[in-house]
């Protein structure tokens, strides 16, 4: 099982990450993310196969334009599920260093024991005790969502752009729309990223059909996923590239 870094006093920053807190423990209580993304559903399936590709395309891109190994940090990594997707999809060994940071212990736990090797942090992302400038990927997969206190939105993006390398890369994955059943989360605006990343130059791609149409494909997601996500007004979510130099393709 990896170890797991305790930073207690990141963990106190302030009203909205108490009540973070108060939410990810009612989602283990419920067991949220086992019901509602759980992959024996063929729609969730599909909706994770295109997140990750696309994610893992940008980050084998970047690794190919820079010609050397990276540094990755996920901020909000959870159980690492997505963490552990990359590192399958892209090839570990085009990291030389892989970090995930998380406020959840319980779910940080649940990451230790899913990866080997890969440094776990529990700590607020908004301010972690890592080194400016250090990484050359920095993703947030519906990080932004979950905060609901725009002053702690800006210190996320704020706390990314510190992390990243001059010729590095930001990744961010989140709603456009609503979730009608998820109270805790509201939808990221693309004013508002352009806002919390100024100076830095966007590439904006919506992706993901919507989660409760995907999951009632049943047997035919396969089929019927592709040609439906092709529908614009179809897609619930977004992949944000920032960049400090160019607007970057979508592999």
């Amino acid at each position: 099982m990896t170890p797991i870094m305790l930073f207690p006093q990141k963990l106190i920053s302030g009203t909205e990450t108490e009540r973070l807190r108060r939410v990810y423990q009612t989602y283990q209580q419920q067991g949220y993310w086992k019901k509602r993304w759980s992959t024996d559903n063929p729609g969730n399936r599909e909706i994770l196969a295109e997140r990750d590709r696309l994610i893992a395309g940008q980050i084998i891109h970047l690794f190919k334009r820079l010609g050397h190994k990276v540094n990755f940090l996920e901020m909000g990594c959870g159980s690492g599920v997505l963490l552990e997707n990359m590192l399958r999809l892209t090839g570990r060994e085009i990291f030389a260093q892989v970090i995930g940071v998380d406020l959840d212990i319980q779910r940080l736990l649940e990451a230790g024991q899913r990866l080997a090797g890969i440094q776990l942090i529990c700590c607020d992302a908004a301010v972690p005790p890592l080194r400016a400038a250090d990484f050359h990927v920095v993703l947030l997969a519906t990080v932004f969502s979950s905060v609901l206190d725009e002053q702690k939105q800006r210190a996320l993006a704020t706390a990314a752009q510190t992390l990243i390398r001059a010729n590095g890369i930001i990744l961010v994955y989140d709603f456009r729309y609503p979730s009608p059943r998820n109270p805790y989360v509201r939808p990221v605006l693309r004013k508002q990223l352009q806002t919390w990343f100024p100076g830095m130059v966007m590439n904006y791609r919506s992706l993901t059909l919507l989660p409760p149409l995907a999951r009632r494909l049943g047997k035919q997601a396969s089929r019927w996923y592709p040609l439906l996500v092709r529908l614009p007004v179809l897609r619930s979510h977004f992949l944000a590239v920032f960049s400090n130099h160019e607007k970057l393709t979508f592999e």
